[in-house]
């Protein structure tokens, strides 16, 4: 009889361990829609924070009340399912782990509030994750109140979207926007009105770790207190459409390993910090990597700017609007078997330095880099070298508007340089002892058009330079240089089939030399190279019964 009633407490106490250890374990939302924090509205009751609080049902939890916990939380945690929070006020603290779409749909909106999760967790893996796993699809809206997170992970396996229409998002460590192979994630901006760190404050922002990633920044501050990095690892790609507002990195990487795409229409958008090494734009940074920005509008701010930085890294600038100020220097070209080119095209003129400014400027620094100046005004606050190591090739060609160089221009230092004038000027006088143009021996300059103004001009015994139309124009007397520089054939005029015109203004104190040939476009040189050859011939048998009648 005893031996009975020890076996029935025992089975008392076991039964009471069983449901303890579940209820402290997880609890499922069972109703459609209704308060988190009623009782009966969970499988196992309100979750506390040891508890794992799963809604897959397809209802809504609402939260208006403070001091709402869970250990984890998953919406949509299995394929086929859903779930949503809607959090109205109150606060919601979730302490390792939150699941938006782990397997199945999920979504949380935040209408006001405050929402922590993972702090003080582990760094590396407490967070939010919107589209955890490959069939998971997770939606984040923040209208109002304040998202505080340890990391973000939009899109981590699956598909995820932040849709940040107001309010703050403050994010401990790092936000990545498309985090494995094959996700899927959106970020979209419009946070006008934000108070605090400007409505997103993050340390390290990725857009395409090794996914898909997108970022629309429509409005409001964006402040990564780290590395903004876009198309980060092999095989990724990441954009960012910046259309206004406010974006400041410390340093940031356009195509990192990946594929990275950059376009700014309106906004100030700022990389520079008070660290060492840091505060520097890379476009297309290591081998492999691929980075274009397009400044389409509004103002870029950055210390040092490397468009094609190493290796096969290849990075592209496209200038068709607003202002590139740079503090220190640009390089395009930078490492041994980089590629860059920079596209400047500015027919609208900017309000701020002329739409292009920077300290320094070097074309080809190891690498190969291209300067095409169609439009707008550059203004190179010191020098511009074009090829400066050995190996290097530097181009720059420029059809229209305006070039100042407040110091030396080289054509070629130990490098391959090439520069090109079709038309607009090339300013390289300043009122100091530099202003020279410089042609090293691996230099050509190419005045087929336009005007270049320079204090001095210094060519090497194997530089050249070739003037076909345009003018160039030296301060003081040079005409027993250029006499030189003739007769030893380092500068001819159109390829030496033309004569130079060499003439000295003892009013202006200014030499001007020119091209002239005696062939005229009615004699036959269509080509326009002072000389009549099969060239002609062919533009006149490529136009041969051609007519303008319709």
């Amino acid at each position: 009889m005893q031996l009975q009633k020890d076996i029935s407490i025992i089975s008392l106490i076991l039964s009471f361990l069983m449901v303890s250890t579940l209820s402290a374990g997880e609890t499922y939302w069972q109703v459609g829609s209704g308060n988190w924090s009623s009782f009966s509205n969970w499988t196992n009751g309100e979750p506390y924070s040891s508890n794992r609080a799963y809604i897959n049902n397809g209802g809504t939890a609402q939260i208006i009340f403070p001091g709402e916990t869970c250990q984890r939380l998953w919406l949509g945690g299995d394929l086929g399912t859903s779930g949503t929070v809607q959090m109205n006020a109150g606060n919601l603290t979730v302490i390792e782990r939150e699941n938006v779409g782990s397997n199945g749909q999920g979504r949380f909106e935040q209408n006001s509030g405050t929402h922590n999760i993972g702090l003080g967790y582990d760094p590396n893996t407490a967070g939010l994750y919107l589209g955890q796993h490959v069939d998971g699809n997770g939606v984040y809206e923040l209208n109002n109140g304040l998202i505080e997170a340890q990391n973000e992970f939009v899109g981590f396996n699956g598909t995820g979207q932040f849709l940040h229409n107001d309010g703050n998002n403050l994010i401990q460590r790092d936000l990545f926007v498309g985090y494995n192979p094959g996700s899927n994630g959106l970020y979209i901006m419009w946070a006008v009105t934000s108070n605090l760190m400007g409505g997103f404050a993050v340390k390290c922002t990725t857009i395409g770790h090794y996914g898909n990633g997108v970022f629309e920044h429509h409005n409001g501050t964006h402040t990564v207190r780290g590395n903004l990095k876009i198309g980060a690892e092999y095989g990724s790609n990441g954009s960012y459409e910046f259309h206004d507002g406010n974006l400041s990195a410390d340093s940031e990487y356009i195509g990192y390993s990946g594929t990275g795409t950059f376009i700014q229409y309106g906004g100030i958008h700022e990389v520079n910090s008070p660290e060492p090494n840091y505060g520097d734009l890379y476009i297309g940074y290591t081998p492999g990597g691929n980075g274009t920005y397009e400044l389409r509008g509004g103002r870029l701010f950055a210390e040092n700017e490397y468009i094609g930085y190493d290796g096969s890294g290849s990075g592209h600038f496209i200038h068709t609007g607003g202002d590139n100020l740079i503090e220190k220097d640009m390089y395009i070209g930078f490492k041994p078997g980089s590629h860059g080119a920079y596209i400047y095209d500015c027919a609208v003129t900017s309000n701020l330095m002329g739409g292009f400014a920077v300290k320094c400027t070097t074309i080809g620094y190891e690498g190969t880099g291209v300067f095409r100046h169609y439009g707008g005004t550059h203004i190179v606050r010191g020098a511009l070298i074009l090829g400066r190591e050995t190996g290097s090739m530097g181009t720059y060609e420029i059809t229209n508007d305006i070039l100042q160089v407040e110091g030396n221009l080289e054509v070629g230092r130990s490098g391959t340089g090439i520069l090109e004038i079709t038309g607009g000027a090339i300013d390289i006088y300043t009122v100091s002892n530099d202003g020279t143009l410089k042609i090293s021996d691996h230099g050509y300059v190419g005045l087929l058009g336009g005007n270049i103004h320079a204090q001095d001009l210094v060519i090497y015994p194997n530089g050249r330079m070739n003037i076909a139309d345009g003018e160039l124009r030296l301060w003081g007397d040079k005409t027993t240089a250029i006499e030189q520089y003739k007769n030893d054939g380092l500068i001819t005029a159109y390829e030496g089939n033309g004569s130079l015109v060499v003439d000295y203004n003892d009013m202006n104190y200014e030499t001007t030399v020119s091209a002239h040939c005696s062939f005229k476009m009615s004699d036959g040189d269509i080509y326009r190279d002072c000389i009549i050859n099969f060239k002609d011939i062919a533009i006149i048998a490529s136009n041969w019964l051609r007519t303008n009648d319709p």
